[in-house]
């Protein structure tokens, strides 16, 4: 009975550390996919940290030059009425041109 046990206990051996040579590559092998995808995230994320830094550069230059423009039409009041004009009186001659016969 012993003897039998014995065997079974050796053969088992045998298994189980094929088993855990199996087990302990593949974890390797996902292991190394799992770090392959950690770092393509990173660097993806990193990328777009710099897009948004960028965004964030665009806007607020944006936002200045908004107020820079603002503050120049503000000064210069007569030009809206100037080119209110010039409107007016192009729609006229345009309007003259239509009337001519051809």
């Amino acid at each position: 009975m012993t003897d039998l046990a014995l065997q079974t206990l050796i053969e088992f051996r045998a298994e189980v550390r094929e088993f855990r040579d199996e087990a302990r590559n593949s974890f390797v092998q996902h292991g190394h996919r799992l770090n392959l995808v950690t770092e393509q995230m990173r660097v993806q994320a990193d990328q777009l940290r710099v897009q948004v830094d960028l965004m964030r550069d665009h806007s607020n230059r944006l936002v200045q030059l908004e107020t820079h423009m603002a503050a120049l039409l503000a000064t210069m009041p007569h030009v809206h009425t100037r080119i209110d004009d010039l409107a007016a009186r192009l729609a006229t001659v345009e309007a003259r041109l239509a009337a001519l016969p051809y």
